[in-house]
């Protein structure tokens, strides 16, 4: 202990044990005070009025009687009778200098209770009545003398009885203060002699410790600082200051490192074009960088579908379906799950025991997934590499789908935002490829040459754009429409037979013609339908077969849907 503490310690003490004692007389004389009053007054009181209130039950039950014959009348009246000596009677053990008192009022209640009784048994025709009525009267009269008198004895023991003693209470507080008083003043002269004789010290040893201090600044020999009280902490600092050098160069070491992982992580990064190698290469240098932990990419697609794990080896510790459902993502910042946070911890982790560590990756501004770390807690500098996983991986995706979204604008139809000739002949390129059956339904809008000389260019241009928006209701997910030039519009039905193409070409129809009688003017189409593999294993020969059934619907009169006849059916012709 220091010499100011074992000056002031024992004034301190004595301070201290003033105020237990003194609080401690207080909370028990006020304690048996609050006692006294509740024996003496409150509890009296509360039997008082509950004889008063059962009383004027009983003293009205007979009335009510009389005027309603009503059964549950008498029935009041004697259970009020028997509450008031019961509470009569806790009064008289309570306070034993109300014996006369109580006394005189049970004797009232009883003649109230006979009364009462008289009119209980007697019949209502009975020549006695008035009779009875006196005698209630009477009885009413006798318990109000007798309440009034208990009443005022209980009310006059009330207003003499004594409480707390407040000026033993001061007298007790006040010799506190002065204890306090007291003791504070002279704790304050201990105070300042023993600081005027530490800094004396003080300034004996202050050369030495500053020269050793300067000594390891300098990185030089630390020469040893004698073992004072005034000098211990100066000689912890100088410990810590070599020990921070120490520090300071394995700091540059992780700057180092962290410095060299974006830059590699960033190379790597530009060298993928798809999504998927942006992927795989932000799972390579999470394994670089994160070796002792489980590294796991959950995303949602560039339709912002349910978010998914991108590494079918590595564990899922959550449950997450929505990107917004992620805390991470909610808050925009990295966030650290141990098993010991209770209530805050993710309720989407599946095991208890996970320590999991996530951060968001942010796409074009937009959350669109979470990097998740399982293992032990992060290792200083962790937590930063972790970070710029996250937002270079978040930075690349952007950029691809940004690239891939002008690639998508590249093979669409301006005026209808249909897919043009281009993007319909690499979708059909890559259903060949697959050998996926389809069907396809060409059309042609007739006599659309006299619609724009007749209305103009621009009423002919929205009567490509409705076609257009036509194609698109009747058209599935997994199916394409496409407008190849002009007037001719194209449907790619994945999956599905001449059969069906047909009920779909007849559905156009009928969907033009109705849309068609709402808003001018009138046009119809022709359409062909054609199927692979039944009119050819390539694309080419059933866009062939196709056009030839719509040369013959245009033959045949227009507005007509029209199938093409089957390779094998053409064969045996």
């Amino acid at each position: 202990m220091s010499r100011v503490g074992k000056a002031i310690t024992p004034l301190i003490a004595a301070q201290a044990s003033a105020l237990v004692l003194i609080t401690g007389v207080a909370t028990a004389w006020t304690v048996q005070g609050v006692r006294e009053w509740r024996t003496q007054i409150e509890v009296p009181q509360q039997a008082i009025r509950t004889v008063e209130a059962r009383v004027q039950e009983a003293r009205i039950a007979p009335y009510d009687f009389l005027g309603t014959q009503d059964p549950a009348a008498r029935k009041r009246g004697q259970r009020a009778v028997a509450e008031a000596h019961a509470s009569l009677e806790l009064l008289s053990t309570l306070q034993p200098d109300l014996t006369e008192e109580v006394a005189d009022t049970q004797s009232a209640l009883r003649m109230l209770e006979s009364a009462s009784a008289a009119i209980w048994e007697r019949d209502i025709l009975d020549a006695d009545a008035p009779a009875s009525t006196v005698l209630l009267a009477e009885a009413d009269a006798e318990v109000t003398t007798a309440m009034g008198s208990l009443s005022s004895h209980i009310t006059s023991q009330a207003s003499l009885q004594p409480t707390i003693s407040w000026m033993g209470m001061l007298g007790m507080w006040g010799a506190a203060f002065g204890i306090y008083l007291v003791t504070g003043l002279t704790a304050r002269r201990r105070f300042i002699k023993a600081n005027q004789s530490q800094a004396a010290e003080l300034d004996t040893a202050i050369g030495n410790v500053t020269s050793a201090l300067n000594a390891a600044r300098e990185g030089e020999p630390v020469p040893k600082i004698p073992d004072h009280p005034i000098t211990r902490t100066f000689a912890q600092a100088v410990d810590e200051l070599a020990g921070a050098m120490v520090d300071l160069h394995k700091s540059n070491q992780r700057i180092r490192r962290q410095f060299t992982f974006r830059h590699e992580l960033v190379d790597a990064l530009d060298l993928a074009d798809t999504e998927d190698e942006v992927v795989r290469t932000a799972v390579r240098a999470a394994r670089v960088a994160f070796p002792e932990k489980r590294f796991q990419l959950l995303v949602a697609g560039t339709d912002l579908e349910l978010c998914a794990p991108v590494d079918e080896a590595a564990p899922v510790a959550c449950s997450l379906q929505k990107t917004e459902s992620c805390p991470a993502i909610r808050k925009a910042c990295t966030l650290h799950h141990h098993p010991d946070m209770g209530l805050a911890r993710c309720p989407r982790i599946k095991s208890e025991a996970t320590v999991l560590t996530c951060s968001p990756v942010a796409v074009n501004g937009q959350s669109v997934g979470v990097v998740q770390l399982m293992g032990d807690a992060l290792d200083d500098g962790q937590e930063e590499l972790l970070e710029a996983l996250s937002g270079a991986l978040g930075g690349r995706m952007g950029v691809v789908r940004n690239l891939a979204e002008r690639d998508l604008a590249a093979g669409t139809d301006p005026l209808t935002g249909l897919a043009n000739r281009r993007a319909m002949d690499e979708h059909l390129r890559r259903l060949d490829a697959s050998e996926v059956p389809y069907s396809v339904i060409v059309a042609d809008l007739d006599h659309f040459k006299s619609i724009n000389d007749t209305h103009g260019h621009d009423v002919g241009d929205k009567c490509l754009q409705l076609f257009a928006g036509i194609l698109h209701e009747v058209s599935r997910d997994t199916d394409t429409a496409a407008r190849p030039g002009g007037e001719e519009f194209a449907l790619i039905l994945s999956g599905a037979g001449v059969d069906a193409g047909m009920a779909v070409a007849s559905r156009i129809r009928a969907m033009l013609a109705q849309a068609t009688r709402r808003q001018g003017p009138t046009f119809t189409a022709s359409l062909g339908i054609a199927a692979r593999p039944q009119h050819g294993e390539r694309a080419e020969e059933v866009l062939r077969a196709a056009d030839v059934a719509l040369y013959d619907a245009k033959d045949q009169g227009r507005d007509q849907c029209i199938a093409a006849i089957p390779m094998s059916l053409e064969i045996v012709g």
